[in-house]
């Protein structure tokens, strides 16, 4: 079950005393305003979409960073396309490759070589293709800005593009 806040307390108000809690009915009222209900309910669904399989209740607050990746399909396909457009124009197992040097770089935050040490890839490999990477998006990774969008737009496309090399 999916939550996009804290769930409301389960216990029964004095008035009610004959209302118990079930699975599919956690609580004798909403936890949003009636007029955010649309809303939470998106997020709920959202949450379910990216919310690990077989995991207990998981709360929106728990998994932001995919639920605002995943959120917007239409979002999602204007950023990858705008941010990773010349990724696109190589071939699938140079792209992956790349995609996933420049995401584990900006995602972890360390220097090449350390980065070089966690993935058993080497350094010079690792300088190459960050060259490579700036070199394609016009050198992005100098502006904050930028390398959000582009570690947004890499988390979205990275994933699809190694699952293109498993299955080729």
């Amino acid at each position: 079950m999916a939550s996009p806040w804290p769930a409301a307390s389960t216990q029964p108000s004095a008035s009610r005393r004959s209302w118990r809690p079930t699975p599919t009915r956690p609580s004798t009222r909403p936890v949003v305003p009636l007029v955010e209900l649309p809303e939470a309910a998106r997020l709920t669904r959202t949450t379910a979409a990216v919310a690990v399989p077989g995991a207990p209740v998981t709360q929106t607050r728990d998994v932001l960073t995919q639920v605002m990746v995943h959120g917007s399909p239409l979002l999602a396909d204007l950023l990858t396309g705008s941010r990773l457009g010349p990724f696109l124009e190589l071939p699938a197992v140079r792209r992956a490759a790349l995609g996933r040097t420049v995401l584990d770089w900006l995602g972890h935050g360390t220097p090449v070589n350390v980065l070089a040490r966690q993935t058993g890839t080497p350094a010079q490999t690792i300088h190459t293709r960050l060259a490579t990477a700036k070199r394609m998006l016009d050198d992005p990774l100098t502006d904050p800005d930028r390398r959000l969008e582009l570690l947004v737009a890499l988390r979205l496309a990275v994933p699809g593009w190694e699952a293109e090399v498993q299955s080729a």
